[in-house]
């Protein structure tokens, strides 16, 4: 495991030198392995719960402030490069799950491409946000800040998968 957070890290830093279909297995090997290890943490609520209104407020609240540093962040890097693109796949993904959030049962134009798209996406934000997680002391601003995207990410999840089902 320690081989695949290097390469994981390094691909994340931009720094290896990976053809797609490693950048692919690393990804997806990160993708597991987190989801492996946050599976038995008590602080990820499942998306399968109800979902009060309270939840989707303060999910829209999060995801809002997500896009908003994403297209800041997008501003200051040069078009074309992979932080740009990573950054552009972001937006989208954030904007669709904000959409989806407005009106769940509706999928609102986007098609089972953009949605599949999305679902890959923001399930990396989720590993990504995770691992920077695991960094910070519970109770911190910077903890909760984490936590409370984690959990919107994971309800726009289950919102994306039904939309998904009813493509």
């Amino acid at each position: 495991m320690k081989t695949i957070r290097k390469q994981s890290i390094q691909l994340l830093r931009g720094k290896g030198k990976y053809n797609k279909i490693e950048e692919a297995v690393i990804a997806y090997a990160m993708m597991m392995e987190y989801i492996k290890t946050e599976s038995k943490r008590p602080h990820m609520d499942s998306a399968k719960s109800s979902s009060s209104k309270g939840d989707v407020e303060e999910a829209q609240r999060a995801l809002s402030s997500m896009l908003h540093k994403c297209e800041r962040a997008q501003d200051k890097l040069d078009e074309g490069t992979w932080q740009w693109t990573l950054m552009r796949d972001n937006i989208h993904a954030l904007q669709l799950a904000l959409s989806l959030i407005t009106k769940p049962l509706e999928t609102n134009g986007f098609t089972k491409a953009d949605l599949e798209e999305a679902h890959r996406a923001l399930s990396s934000a989720v590993c990504r946000v995770g691992k920077a997680q695991e960094k910070l002391t519970q109770g911190t601003s910077q903890w909760t800040l984490a936590k409370n995207r984690i959990h919107a990410l994971q309800l726009v999840l289950s919102l994306i998968t039904q939309a998904l089902e009813n493509t």
